[in-house]
């Protein structure tokens, strides 16, 4: 997979997927969501897994310039397990909607149930710190990335 305004890099013993603002040519950064082992049964929650191509990611980063743009940063993320789809946008920690991220539900090419989930990033206010687990709800149960998968858009 080879796309100008992502990275893959390894930090601190974690894998980080970095994105970067787009420079005017656009693009999505796609990645593949998969629910993992059962880790609670009342209510369903599975343990997610993060996959850039082969690669399994614990942690996205958005970064953006210092300047005044309009530029963003865009993640589709499609559900990898058979038969499993998307019921609600993703939710921060407390089950909030996510700060700084305009999110969009959609079919997948081929597909009859919303399997994508596409992610825009917009530039948060100077200062900001945002650093959350997210929590993906399909049909089939609550996909929780754990500690290990976090957003940090600086």
């Amino acid at each position: 997979m080879s796309n100008p305004n992502v990275s893959v890099v390894e930090k601190n013993d974690k894998t980080y997927l970095v994105l970067n603002e787009w420079d005017g040519s656009g693009g999505i950064v796609n990645v593949t969501l998969t629910r993992g082992v059962e880790i609670s049964s009342n209510p369903v929650v599975y343990a997610g897994v993060l996959m850039y191509g082969s690669t399994s990611i614990d942690v996205i980063e958005a970064h953006f310039s210092s300047g005044i743009n309009n530029d963003n940063v865009q993640l589709a993320i499609t559900l990898g397990d058979s038969g499993n789809y998307f019921t609600g946008n993703a939710t921060d920690s407390d089950g909030a909607v996510l700060q700084y991220i305009t999110q969009t539900m959609s079919k997948a090419p081929g597909a009859s149930v919303n399997n994508l989930l596409t992610f825009t990033y917009t530039e948060p206010p100077a200062g900001t710190d945002i650093f959350k687990d997210v929590y993906f709800l399909t049909h089939l149960g609550t996909i929780d990335p754990g500690d290990e998968v976090d957003r940090d858009p600086h």
